[in-house]
């Protein structure tokens, strides 16, 4: 049996199907899809017409919990943090029948007999880590996991991690492939199952980022997103991370309420990294 096996998509539409049409001449038996499909980017009515056209079965990531969260706020009248602006405006695309739908995704599901746990970060917590961004395993947590096999999303990464006698395949990330050699890349994975043996096939697929790069300044993305839209845009041209060394450079942006405050401190970061002059160009030429 073969299980396609994708992650991380983060609304980026058009990686999303490379990948699907890969994998269907692939002829892979299912697809499942291990969290986080929709934020921060606003094509959300995209990415659920693309799943549901190929019954792509999925796991709850923490991206898909904001969209419940903010989908809550929203209804009764709380306030939504200036920093959480590109995901607001990701849950206002979606129907209410697709927030139902999200907010009963599982946690975690199982293969093979239940010898292969999936989950998006760890089973107890979908923004958790089952090994931290810098490698090390989070031991507590890795102690409690009874499978031995476990197929994972949210570190954006496409490898293989060991920890005594489990197993951690990390599928690799469609939207946000932060970190690879090769870029303008989507990457997913292959689960080849026989018996109670996985073989894991790491795979990409090519796609048109700066087609990408044009439907978010189309749909508007830095005016509805808010400050915070320039460096997911950022992210997304250079395929770079900016949001987490942001939050390091500036360390209350969780609490700035005014725009304008928080506009002028992610465009000193983005001058701090040397990348505010060209994404200016790109936004003054669009």
């Amino acid at each position: 049996m073969k299980i396609g096996l994708i992650a991380d998509i983060h609304g980026n539409h058009i990686a999303l199907k490379a990948v699907l049409d890969h994998l269907h001449k692939e002829h892979v038996d299912s697809i499942i899809c291990l969290g986080d499909a929709y934020c921060p980017c606003p094509f959300s009515r995209e990415i659920h017409a693309l799943l549901e056209q190929h019954q792509v079965i999925m796991v709850k990531g923490n991206g898909e919990e904001r969209i419940v969260d903010l989908h809550a706020k929203m209804m009764s009248g709380t306030d939504i943090p200036l920093h959480l602006f590109p995901s607001k405006h990701t849950m206002e695309l979606c129907s209410l029948e697709q927030i139902k739908r999200i907010a009963s995704l599982p946690s975690t599901m199982t293969l093979q007999d239940d010898t292969i746990l999936l989950c998006h970060g760890t089973p107890e917590n979908a923004g958790g880590f089952l090994f931290y961004l810098d490698g090390r395993p989070n031991v507590p947590v890795m102690e409690r996991l009874r499978h031995r096999t476990v197929i994972a999303g949210h570190n954006h990464w496409q490898r293989t991690c060991v920890y005594g006698n489990t197993t951690v395949h990390y599928a690799g990330s469609i939207g946000y492939p932060n970190g690879y050699e090769q870029k303008q890349m989507a990457y997913f994975s292959i689960a080849h199952l026989d018996g109670r043996s996985c073989r894991m096939q790491f795979a990409g697929a090519s796609y048109d980022n700066s087609a990408f790069i044009q439907s978010l300044l189309q749909a508007d993305f830095i005016g509805r997103g808010g400050p915070m839209a320039l460096l997911i845009l950022d992210e997304f041209i250079t395929q770079e991370d900016r949001l987490l060394p942001f939050f390091t450079y500036c360390s209350d942006a969780v609490s700035i309420s005014d725009s304008a405050v928080l506009y002028e401190h992610c465009v000193n970061y983005l001058k701090h990294v040397g990348r505010w002059d060209d994404l200016l160009r790109i936004l003054q030429g669009h």
